[in-house]
């Protein structure tokens, strides 16, 4: 039976698989494994940061060197098409960015089939939604993501402190809020 574009379930299943597909991908995700681990025992400090409720819901951050002027902040969500995989096996992806004065923070989430693919969104906007304030604090996680939220409209990100007030507004990415 065709279920999308002309492909019945084992062809669907086959061109998601890119464990299959890739002849070394248990080379290559033991390469990761093992940089990553390499990675995370040299900069333990902020490591499986808590966001949300769920048992994934963790994010990592690692910190670029102290400069005057604050660094920017790339997120890294991990592939595996939304059902296998952990931000772990990518930490290593974090040592570029780091060479180069970014921060870096690489967020959990649930997979599917345990949460639908509109569950897995809200759980990473709210992993976006946690504020590591590097302007203030050198990159150190500031306090507990319920304290605050952030909505993201158009690209475009607004912070509000659980009393409903604004303390500012910033491009999505803004190094103020991530």
């Amino acid at each position: 039976m065709t279920l999308y574009r002309g492909m019945d379930r084992a062809a669907l299943d086959a061109a998601y698989d890119n464990t299959a597909a890739v002849a070394n991908s248990a080379a290559l995700l033991a390469d990761f494994d093992a940089r990553s681990a390499r990675l995370r025992a040299a900069m333990p400090q902020h490591l499986d940061l808590r966001y949300g409720s769920a048992e994934r819901n963790r994010i990592d951050y690692f910190a670029a060197a102290p400069t005057a002027r604050p660094a920017p902040i790339l997120i890294f969500i991990h592939g595996g098409y939304w059902q296998m995989r952990a931000k772990e096996t990518f930490s290593f992806l974090a040592a570029g960015p780091l060479a180069h004065g970014i921060h870096v923070a690489l967020p959990g989430y649930s997979l599917a089939p345990a949460i639908t693919l509109d569950g897995i969104v809200g759980e990473v906007r709210a992993a976006i939604g946690c504020r590591l304030d590097r302007a203030t604090r050198g990159g150190v996680w500031r306090r507990p993501c319920a304290h605050h939220r952030v909505r993201l409209v158009g690209g475009r990100a607004s912070h509000r402190d659980d009393d409903g007030s604004t303390r500012g507004k910033g491009r999505a990415g803004d190094q103020r809020y991530f």
